[in-house]
This record gives structure tokens, C-alpha cells and sequence, in this order.
């Protein structure tokens, strides 16, 4: 049985679904993604797992404050979101999967709230920028660089747009937009050619693939069509900042972590295979599994033995 809502939070409004029963195990996705590219693992889970999915703040159809709208978050907001939930759902705590920023935020949390989780999975995982690729942070901030260009020539009509929601709904909050399709892990529809000189592989380019989306030409006819264009621009804009400035986690927090950790990566991920061994010295309670070829979306390509390792790793006393 299905069961939805939304949650607000401090700047935000999240919106969840909840399957089954059983022993919690809460799943979030990556940048650019939605809890639907999750959708094909349920039957994996339910037989012995209550599963929760969230849509992060800016993410899905998850909802931000003007405020949050204009101003960004982090991946600490992001992990303050999961706790609201938990809250809200009276579980005191859970197991966490998550991918990217979602093992991002798992991180967080199991360092500022560990008494919340039982068991905590990340898959490409990265306690800071610096994890990254340079490729792939050299794009993300060309492309940042565009979209604060880009968000300040439009930022009139941002204001207006929101002013005008508010007076007619009586709504603080504006949507994210452009929720991803669930049979793709990233949207790979890019129309700068710098980012393909930057990111030749298009792994790294399916970060940026819905930065700058091809907008149909019956779309550009409709009047609301700069106040859309507007709203998709400063939400990449936000999205492209999460990526270049959080999480921001030393190894004296990663230190401080006690619930059992398994991290999976690949050595073709887009997280440097010797930032997620660093990774592995600095957390005492973790496991590492480095797939051999690995890259960063191979769970959703090759998902079998990710989820093997998964399933062992939860049911292990």
C-alpha cells in the first residue's frame, strides 16, 4: 500500500511516499533526480523493508520558499529535511540508502544525528567538492558561472513571477520544476557545446544534461514562457551550486561516525576512486566495495550487484 504527502520544513515543502511495512529504510536520490528513478528497486525492497522515498528540497515535486528560491541550500538543509520527515512519520530511525547527494546527505546526517539511523549505504559518495572529478567541477563552474549571469539579467522577472504567485495563490513557495523522467537517471538533453569540450564523457556530462534543457517551439509561443525559462534557470543555478559547494564534511566529522557504513563506488565513477578510499580510512565503522568499472549511474544500469551487496550488507546482524 501506497501512502503520500507533503512536509514542510524550514524553507521548504518535501513531498514522500511510503511503501509497505517492516523494518524503515529510507532512500534519496542524487542532483538532478526525482525518488522516481527508485521506482524499479521496490520489489527488491518490500519483502522485508518499509520503504520511504522523499523528493530533496529543489528536487522532483518537492517545493522551495521564495527565500530558499533565490538564496540556495546545502546538503546540511537537505539532511534537517530527512530528520522533519522521520519526525513526521514518528520513526526514530532508519536505514538510509542513498546515491550522490543522497549518500551526500546520508553522510550528514550520520554525522550530526547518528542515534537516527540503524545502517547507512552510500554509492558515490563524496565528503566534499573536492571529491569530484576535475573535469567534472571545471563544468560545474563554467556552468554556474553562466547561470548567475543568466539568473541576475533575469532576475526582474523572477521577482515579478513570484510576486504575482503570491498575490493570487497566497502561496510562500514556488516548484521545482521539471521533474526527471523515471527511465533516466540524469536528463542528457545539453545544448552547450562547452560542457562536451569540458566533459567529453558523457557520464560527466549527464550532471548538466538538464541545466540548459531544449525547449520546445509551441512552449516558447505560450505567454508564461520567460517566466518558466526564469524559474528553470535559478533552480540549475541552485542545483549546479550544491554540486560545487556541499557537502562540506572533515575527516574530524567523518571520524566521528558509529553506525555501520557501507560506501560503493566505481573507478570509472565520477568521485575520484582515491577520494572514496580517503573516504573508508576516515569513517571507523565503514566497509568499501569498489566496482571494478564501475561508473557513477551503474546502479541503474547494472543494478544486480549493487543490490546484492545492499541486501547482504542490511540483513548481516
Amino acid at each position: 500500500m501506497k501512502h503520500s504527502g507533503y512536509l514542510t520544513t524550514s524553507g521548504a515543502e518535501i513531498y514522500y511516499e511510503q511503501y509497505g511495512s517492516g523494518t524503515p529504510l529510507l532512500i534519496l536520490h542524487g542532483n538532478s533526480q526525482s525518488l522516481a528513478v527508485f521506482y524499479p528497486f521496490l520489489r527488491t525492497f518490500l519483502p522485508d523493508f518499509q520503504v520511504i522515498l522523499m523528493d530533496s528540497r529543489g528536487h522532483g515535486r518537492s517545493r522551495l520558499s521564495v527565500h530558499t528560491a533565490l538564496h540556495g541550500f546545502s546538503t546540511e538543509d537537505m539532511a534537517d529535511d530527512v530528520i522533519a520527515l522521520l519526525n513526521h512519520l514518528h520513526l526514530s530511525s532508519v536505514h538510509l540508502l542513498g546515491f550522490s547527494d543522497g549518500a551526500n546527505i546520508g553522510l550528514e546526517i550520520a554525522c550530526k544525528y547518528p542515534e537516527r539511523l540503524k545502517k547507512l549505504i552510500c554509492i558515490s559518495a563524496n565528503a566534499s567538492p573536492d571529491g569530484l572529478l576535475t573535469p567534472l567541477h571545471l563544468a560545474a563552474q563554467m556552468l554556474h558561472s553562466i547561470l548567475n549571469l543568466l539568473g541576475n539579467l533575469l532576475l526582474p522577472v523572477l521577482k515579478c513571477s513570484f510576486s504575482s504567485a503570491s498575490a493570487s495563490s497566497g502561496s510562500s513557495v514556488v516548484s521545482a520544476l521539471s521533474t526527471p523522467k523515471v527511465s533516466l537517471p540524469f536528463q542528457k538533453n545539453f545544448s552547450v557545446s562547452a560542457t562536451s569540450a569540458v566533459c567529453a564523457d558523457k557520464e560527466r556530462q549527464c550532471h548538466f544534461g538538464s541545466i540548459f534543457p531544449r525547449i520546445p517551439a509551441e512552449q516558447k509561443k505560450k505567454p508564461d514562457f520567460l517566466t518558466r525559462l526564469t524559474h528553470r534557470v535559478l533552480r540549475r543555478r541552485n542545483l549546479t551550486s550544491l554540486l560545487l559547494h556541499s557537502p562540506r564534511l572533515s575527516a574530524r566529522k567523518l571520524q566521528t561516525i558509529s553506525v555501520p557504513v557501507l560506501l560503493i563506488a566505481g573507478t570509472r565513477d565520477l568521485i575520484k576512486p582515491s577520494h572514496s578510499r580517503w573516504l573508508a580510512r576516515q569513517i571507523p565503522t565503514s566497509r568499501l566495495l569498489l566496482m571494478t568499472g564501475g561508473r557513477h549511474t551503474s546502479i541503474f544500469r547494472t543494478p544486480a550487484p549493487y543490490l546484492r551487496a545492499i541486501l547482504a550488507f542490511l540483513r548481516r546482524s
